[in-house]
């Protein structure tokens, strides 16, 4: 093709909101290798403000003694200022060229409120791979970590779409923000899309909520089923056990009485 007659596709305005813990300042930027905007929602014991520019990159640090992993997705959400916004925690490495997937990805579907890309894992977690554009239902938006998801910011506050404060690290309840929050962007008729190209690697860290597969552990997991999918529970919550309890060191009686009492009391 003549090089005058190249298409290039149009650089969006991007954010990355980070979820993190006792930062001091804003080296993380460097270590995550964000060559974007970005905020770090920042969980300590006091309440501070870091506002720092760096060339044409600009970083702040939000930081509050409030503490719960959605709570403070939910804090960086509120001060994003871009177009498009990528939820982040503190251990992932992006790839360099992460801006011109995450511009092509959405100057291709125009339509798309959240785009779900690939992640590269240091572990087989058996975590889903996306193998094709596809626009996603209710019953297969389970299974992606927030640090996969970016979302149109307009599609997001209009529809008034948050984190959960009640699940994940932090909260009362272990897990599963990411999930509630493609399941409430779902139920507002948000249209959510996989896309297959991967931004960025996770790096080995230590999980601040999976403890093994314990009585909390499904507990925990019943009341997410509940709250996800209320009217499907009775169906849900037994395929979920019989799947799960195998990984346990619980009995069969000690799964089921923790995951039906999470999810029907």
């Amino acid at each position: 093709m003549n090089a005058k007659n190249e298409r290039t596709v149009p650089m969006a305005d991007i954010e990355v909101l980070i979820a993190s813990l006792n930062q001091k300042d804003t080296s993380l930027i460097e270590s995550m290798n964000v060559k974007t905007d970005a905020i770090i929602a920042n969980q300590a014991n006091d309440y501070d403000y870091i506002n720092v520019m760096k060339d044409s990159q600009r970083c702040q640090m939000i930081t509050t003694p409030y503490r719960g992993v959605g709570k403070n997705r939910n804090i960086a959400l509120f001060a994003a200022k871009a177009d498009i916004c990528l939820i982040a925690d503190d251990d992932i490495l992006y790839y360099d060229n992460y801006k011109d997937i995450v511009s092509e990805a959405f100057h291709k579907l125009k339509d798309a409120d959240i785009i779900i890309f690939n992640i590269d894992d240091c572990e087989d977690n058996g975590r889903r791979v996306n193998k094709k554009i596809k626009r996603l239902k209710w019953y297969n938006l389970l299974n992606y970590g927030a640090v996969r998801i970016a979302f149109k910011r307009q599609s997001i506050v209009n529809n008034s779409v948050l984190f959960s404060t009640a699940f994940g690290g932090g909260a009362v309840y272990s897990a599963g923000e990411d999930s509630l929050f493609l399941i409430e962007a779902y139920r507002k008729k948000l249209h959510i899309y996989t896309y297959p190209k991967t931004i960025l690697k996770l790096q080995e860290s230590e999980s601040t909520w999976f403890k093994g597969y314990d009585e909390k552990y499904f507990y925990d997991k019943g009341k997410f089923l509940a709250v996800a999918f209320p009217k499907l529970k009775w169906l849900l919550v037994p395929v979920f056990l019989l799947k799960e309890c195998k990984k346990s060191s619980l009995s069969m009686l000690s799964c089921c009485k923790n995951i039906y009492k999470g999810a029907f009391n």
